[in-house]
């Protein structure tokens, strides 16, 4: 039998509220953006994500640079929740769009994820445009239930196949908005994405007058829980397994 996992109706910026009924975990959607953590658990909020100043086009795709986009502790509070950092100056191709699902959370600083670490959100569809390795800038829009996530001249690291895009965003649910940050890492195949990270954290909440939002300087870290992000518009996915299989053979 595959793996379950208990199903969150909720989106990634949203405060999840718990309700326990017979058993079954219900919540609402999670919230969307990334701060950096700090080393007792909780998000830092950086003074600001620094664009970054490519005049002669001669960015390496290193450390320093995404320290530069977002800020050390930014970086730092990635790393502390295990991200993987693809670097490098010649990514692969990813201009489409990817459903990750399952959309699972893998770790957290949201005080109330504590019992919410395997748990299921809603699917994410990210899709990239407008990609440029000369400058190594890609844009970015996300869409989850009746949310979504907009970042555009984001900063993307990577060699080969394998990718990581680092984005400063703004979320929307409804008309109440919010400024976040969104990093999705993972290894281009010919049909999608071989094991999705991604990580949100919500920089300014705007004060949530709605109370929509979950608290700034809080993030989660999500996978693909079945590994794989299928490229949209290409066939099931059962078939998108299959050619990555094929794939995956020639390279071995």
């Amino acid at each position: 039998m595959g793996t379950k996992f208990k199903i969150i109706t909720s989106q990634i910026w949203e405060i999840t509220e718990l309700k326990i009924v017979q058993r079954i975990v219900m919540a609402s959607l999670l919230f969307t953006g990334v701060a950096a953590c700090s080393k007792d658990g909780t998000l830092k909020e950086p003074d600001k994500l620094n664009p970054l100043e490519n005049p002669q086009g001669n960015l390496l795709g290193s450390l320093e640079e995404i320290e530069n986009f977002y800020t050390i502790e930014f970086v730092d509070a990635m790393m502390e929740m295990d991200f993987n950092f693809n670097l490098g100056n010649t990514p692969p191709n990813l201009e489409g769009s990817f459903l990750i699902s399952p959309f699972i959370l893998e770790d957290s600083t949201v005080e109330a994820d504590s019992v919410l670490i395997g748990a299921q959100f809603q699917d994410y569809l990210a899709t990239f445009s407008n990609q440029d390795n000369g400058n190594l800038s890609i844009d970015l829009h996300g869409t989850q239930a009746s949310q979504t996530d907009t970042g555009s001249g984001s900063f993307i690291t990577g060699s080969n196949v394998s990718f990581t895009i680092y984005a400063k965003t703004i979320s929307f649910q409804g008309t109440s908005s919010a400024t976040t940050a969104v990093a999705i890492s993972g290894t281009r195949s010919p049909n999608g994405i071989i094991n999705t990270q991604f990580f949100g954290g919500m920089i300014d909440n705007n004060g949530n007058p709605q109370g929509l939002w979950i608290e700034n300087n809080t993030g989660r870290l999500i996978i693909d829980g079945d590994g794989f992000s299928l490229q949209q518009n290409l066939g099931s996915k059962s078939k998108g397994h299959i050619d990555l299989l094929n794939w995956i053979k020639k390279l071995e």
